[in-house]
């Protein structure tokens, strides 16, 4: 199984919806107040993030409008319906000039869903420029940073077109949002909802992947196979949700090596059963993580795992060790 299939498999087995900043670090040890500066680096270079920028052109040229009325002060022309208790109002404060109007002018008004929408996920594209000077942009390589950077300032080039500039900046919650996807113009604005509907879950397991070192790899592939046989046995493990810094499916957990408990404790626990890999396939890398997992352990039972075989030894000792469908925490 390649390291990049068990992380995906981990990801897909989350309970929706989860909090990425408990979830990612509790799944690869990646510190969570970086994580939203991932996320926005991570949408701006998205396959999403490269439709919408290109669309955009086409979308100011044609972006959708209501007609609204603002009162429109002259003398001597009416350009509409007369407000006549401005327009008193108005004579009053010119001594009585009888050739000043107050009235209600249509106008092109641009600030409405589909346009808040658009502004929203350009928006989003756009903030990843801060995230460039983050931690977290170390995780991508020079390509991609070139990428970033020129996709951030193209957005914040459209969010400067004059007709988007009395559009609001407001947050776009699902309703607006699913009333725009099942609008009239939903075909034409589909690129600014694809990217609204990547924010909802803007991370994927493969992209998680380059977060995660040697150890990391080798403790979600231990996990997955142990997953794999208690599954082969007919026992159910439940989805993943993450808690204090773990992940928990019922009677499994699992801690992230970087993100060990105050005790110093990570790895997989199954029931009583401590359970953890070697970082490589070497003699000396396996002696090592046994000898440390026994430490770790304080006296219960352990298992070292990197191997289906050695995934079924781990889940036999937990059922042989322990009757109660309890759990415990990685004290």
């Amino acid at each position: 199984m390649s390291s990049t299939l068990a992380l995906d498999l981990i990801w897909r087995r989350l309970s929706r919806p989860f909090n990425l900043e408990h979830a990612v670090p509790a799944l690869t040890g990646f510190p969570a107040s970086d994580v939203a500066h991932l996320v926005a680096l991570h949408l701006a270079v998205s396959a999403e993030a490269e439709v919408l920028l290109d669309a955009t052109p086409t979308l100011l040229r044609t972006l959708s409008s209501s007609t609204t009325t603002e009162p429109s002060r002259g003398r001597g022309d009416i350009r509409g319906p007369v407000m006549w208790a401005e327009t008193l109002t108005a004579r009053a404060n010119t001594f009585g000039a009888d050739d000043v109007f107050v009235c209600a002018t249509p106008r092109r008004d641009h600030d409405i869903s589909e346009n808040r929408v658009l502004v929203a996920a350009l928006v989003a594209v756009a903030r990843a420029e801060r995230a460039l000077t983050s931690p977290a942009v170390r995780y991508f390589d020079e390509t991609r940073r070139e990428r970033i950077e020129r996709n951030a300032a193209t957005a914040k080039g459209f969010l400067r077109h004059k007709d988007l500039s009395s559009v609001r900046r407001a947050t776009v919650g699902s309703r607006e949002l699913h009333k725009v996807s099942s609008g009239r113009r939903a075909r034409h604005y589909s690129s600014a909802i694809a990217l609204l509907r990547r924010r909802v879950e803007p991370l994927r397991g493969s992209e998680l992947h380059t977060l995660c070192d040697a150890r990391t790899i080798a403790q979600h592939h231990a996990l997955v196979l142990v997953m794999a046989s208690l599954q082969r046995r007919g026992l159910v493990v439940p989805q993943f949700r993450a808690s204090s810094g773990e992940l928990v499916a019922g009677r499994l957990r699992y801690r992230n090596w970087r993100t060990p408990t105050s005790s110093g404790n990570h790895g997989i626990l199954l029931d009583q059963v401590l359970i953890d890999a070697p970082d490589t396939a070497s003699a000396g890398a396996r002696n090592e993580a046994l000898a440390d997992l026994e430490r770790r352990a304080g006296g219960r039972v352990y298992c070292l795992v990197s191997s289906m075989e050695e995934a079924e030894l781990a889940v036999d000792l937990a059922l042989a060790a322990t009757r109660s469908e309890g759990t415990s925490a990685l004290v």
